[in-house]
């Protein structure tokens, strides 16, 4: 949220702690803008809202968690076996799943804020954008669901492979 020049000392929101309407400074210009909570909830099926989604930053996952997924990714990739606990990949699950969501709301508020920029009175940069986006969301959504009910690594994998394809690395 937009903090002016004030330190910020939360960088991850619950959308039940954010007001009706969130002030944000937009990543285009810089200018702050009001946004609907009613629009992040559409993009924040978790409900968590991060200025900066990405783990290190955000906290959301720990340095020794990362590098046992990757290992076991890494594994994977050539073909082995790898053993994880099913609390980690599901907990890696809910985090790509919280990043690329952060990442499309970001990018739904820049499209937002290009169409005004342009002059686009039809919404074609808005139409495209979700033309890619909802379907993006709705399949990465699915794959954690997937996760959440039976937590195998290759689905995890399944997932990131989803993201990087639709030029979102959470790692």
């Amino acid at each position: 949220m937009h903090e002016g020049k004030q330190k910020i000392d939360k960088v991850v929101y619950s959308l039940d702690e954010l007001p009706n309407l969130v002030v944000l400074e937009s990543n285009l210009t810089g200018i702050v803008v009001a946004v609907p909570k009613q629009t992040m909830e559409f993009f924040l099926s978790q409900r968590i809202y991060a200025l900066n989604p990405y783990w290190e930053y955000s906290k959301l996952l720990e340095v020794n968690e990362v590098l046992q997924i990757a290992k076991c990714l890494q594994l994977l990739g050539v073909g082995l076996e790898c053993k994880v606990d099913d609390k980690l990949i599901k907990k890696v699950a809910r985090y790509v799943l919280i990043y690329a969501e952060n990442i499309q709301l970001m990018n739904f508020l820049t499209a937002s804020e290009s169409m005004i920029i342009q002059n686009d009175r039809k919404g074609e940069t808005l139409r495209d954008f979700l033309s890619y986006a909802l379907p993006f969301l709705m399949s990465i959504r699915s794959i954690y669901d997937q996760i959440q009910k039976e937590p195998k690594p290759e689905l995890l994998a399944k997932m990131l492979i989803l993201c990087i394809q639709n030029g979102i690395n959470p790692f």
